[in-house]
């Protein structure tokens, strides 16, 4: 394989998802730029994929590793990042895609010694077939929404940030101004920083939340930006789609993030059932425990609120939990159940009136919807015709502006 060095390596780990996983690097290699380079980090039971992409052996920008053996996310992850020549690293899904954008970005990054560029996920693809619709009247037949672009570009104080995640039970982290490897854009050398300290790239269970705390601790010029460089994809094996049909939620025992793991040491301060809400809690807590940060203060109610919400089946669980780990610090069970109610209508109650308010107050133009993409490759062109070269150019108006 290719030891050149190049400005951008976009890691791809994937599992079993062959046919998307192949899409996904076509539409990458389909970008000509010989500054970016794909790394395919296949955790497959058999690698029928490296004979798909028999059909790029002759471009040098693929890097594709195999390992039989059954890895954690956050080895499989680690992998990817090892095998990393970029002097900056992007970190996606095997259905996302790149905005071929991303490249110039990337260059003004390093030119400006930018340690990150973080942007906001405003184009969502959902692959053909799906399952995620239940309303009959629309059509799974590959679906995009691009939310309105403003170019905005900002500064943030990521340790602030880090603050706010962890009075919020680590929950929302999407919505704070945090150093993300996951779709996000890092330079490799804070990930070697990470593991310099840590001994490791990634703990926990959850790669991405671990990362973004981590990062958020080590990265220390970065910059926000309100443009999509890459686009997110959902198919129907994907976390999200089990997000949205209920299947990313079950007995702590049977969460699929164990796997690879031997003798795992779960948080005691997180409750244990299996769901999104106990998986970024937990590698959250990982990530400070292993930068060993004491000033960031854990605040279980809101963790346990939103699990209440989304998980009723276990609110005996949760509910016990809440009360035996705050139990110490409430005069009486009354005040801290009135505490956990003030988090319910703080947190999913708050969400939920912000989501009805701006369902309401939506204004023309604030989402476009595109039917019928049959691929990752069709998305980013429709994508990168509807943003328009003056879109980007804009952002570049505005960095200089800020810098």
């Amino acid at each position: 394989m290719s030891k050149d060095s190049y400005l951008l390596s976009i890691l791809v780990p994937t599992r079993n998802r062959i046919d998307y996983a192949f899409e996904t690097t076509k539409q990458i290699l389909s970008i000509k730029d010989d500054r970016i380079q794909v790394i395919i980090q296949d955790n497959s039971d058999e690698n029928i994929l490296l004979n798909k992409l028999e059909v790029f052996k002759e471009d040098k920008r693929l890097k594709y590793n195999y390992i039989k053996e059954q890895l954690s996310f956050v080895d499989n992850f680690s992998e990817a990042v090892l095998n990393a020549d970029g002097e900056y690293v992007c970190a996606i899904g095997d259905d996302d895609g790149i905005n071929p954008m991303i490249v110039e970005i990337v260059e003004w990054a390093k030119k400006n010694s930018i340690s990150s560029v973080q942007y906001k996920l405003k184009a969502i693809y959902v692959w053909p077939d799906s399952g995620i619709y239940k309303n009959a009247n629309k059509l799974d037949n590959g679906n995009m929404i691009v939310a309105k672009v403003n170019a905005k570009v900002y500064k943030a104080d990521s340790i602030l940030e880090l603050k706010k995640l962890f009075l919020n039970g680590c929950q929302n982290y999407l919505k704070l101004n945090l150093v993300k490897l996951y779709h996000g854009i890092v330079k490799k050398e804070c990930l070697e920083e990470i593991r310099t300290k840590t001994g490791k790239y990634f703990n926990g269970l959850s790669p991405d939340i671990y990362s973004a705390v981590a990062l958020s601790l080590v990265s220390k010029n970065n910059v926000f930006i309100d443009y999509p460089f890459t686009i997110s994809g959902i198919c129907k094996t994907s976390g999200s789609a089990d997000s949205a049909t209920g299947r990313h939620t079950g007995k702590w025992e049977d969460a699929p993030h164990f796997k690879g793991h031997s003798n795992y040491q779960w948080n005691d301060q997180v409750p244990k059932i299996y769901s999104v809400e106990t998986i970024w809690a937990d590698s959250a807590i990982a990530a400070i425990k292993d930068f060993k940060v004491n000033e960031l203060i854990f605040n279980i109610a809101p963790l346990t609120a939103y699990c209440l919400i989304n998980h009723t089946e276990y609110s005996k669980i949760l509910k016990t939990h809440y009360y035996n780990s705050i139990s110490k610090r409430w005069d009486s069970q009354f005040l801290a159940y009135l505490n956990l109610f003030f988090h319910i209508v703080k947190g999913p109650g708050l969400d939920l009136l912000q989501r009805i308010v701006r369902k309401i107050f939506r204004k023309k133009g604030d989402f476009e919807k595109f039917s019928n993409i049959q691929n990752i490759g069709i998305a980013e062109k429709v994508l990168t015709n509807h943003l328009q070269e003056s879109k980007f150019k804009e952002v570049l108006i505005n960095l200089e502006k800020l810098y």
